[in-house]
């Protein structure tokens, strides 16, 4: 789910405010599913709980389009979640890896049209 405002006339060009929220319920495993490490190997993480994200940015774009500033933050509420176990070793040491979904980032960029 998205949402996008625009505020014109903001000190000579307009804020852009966006917003976004996903949400994915819980996973539905089957025979298959288990050996492909995504589901329910008897592990210490539920891999098939539900799992959600916000992102916001904010941008002001100059009127005459040419440039512009923004800032965003992405995974708001700093929510991780396992995705998903490795079933075959990748390291010298024979140990197991887990997928891991990024943790909350943010930035600014400014921006100039040529």
């Amino acid at each position: 789910m998205t949402g996008d405002y625009t505020w014109p006339g903001v000190a000579g060009g307009a804020l852009v405010f966006h917003a976004s929220y996903g949400y994915r319920g819980r996973m539905r495993c089957n025979d298959a599913s288990v050996y492909q490490g995504k589901c329910a190997l008897p592990t210490n993480f539920d891999l098939g709980a539900a799992q959600q994200r916000t992102d916001l940015r904010v941008d002001w774009n100059a009127r005459d389009g040419h440039w512009g500033l923004g800032a965003y933050v992405n995974n708001l509420f700093d929510q991780r979640y396992v995705s998903g176990l490795g079933t075959i070793s990748q390291s010298v040491l024979g140990t197991p890896y887990a997928y891991v979904t990024p943790p909350r980032m943010w930035g600014v960029e400014a921006r100039y049209k040529f």
